[in-house]
């Protein structure tokens, strides 16, 4: 799945995050204690804790974000023509642009 996952992302220019899957690190991850693996109710605390030092506070405690369509990037590649497929694309990224 990770091959394919690679792949397809470069096929587009995406990038995509693969969390790191090797035998013997899943063994250790999954052979703490869920204390240590995470702060309380935060995600993740190990991973952030360990990166404290590295990374500033905004980056450690920010929220998730979500991906998000660039309209105004994408419309600029739309080809010119009149189809019905383009015609809908365009009303959508007008209304996607309106509403940001």
């Amino acid at each position: 799945m990770l091959g394919k996952v690679d792949r397809a992302t470069m096929a587009v220019s995406l990038e995509a995050r693969v969390l790191p899957l090797g035998t013997e690190l899943m063994e250790f991850s999954f052979g703490l204690p869920e204390a240590v693996r995470y702060d309380g109710p935060r995600l993740k605390g190990l991973l952030k804790k360990a990166y404290a030092e590295a990374l500033p506070r905004e980056v450690i405690d920010r929220p998730k974000k979500g991906f998000s369509v660039p309209p105004v990037e994408w419309k600029s590649l739309l080809p010119a023509g009149g189809s019905r497929e383009q015609a809908i694309l365009e009303r959508w990224l007008d209304r996607r642009q309106a509403s940001e």
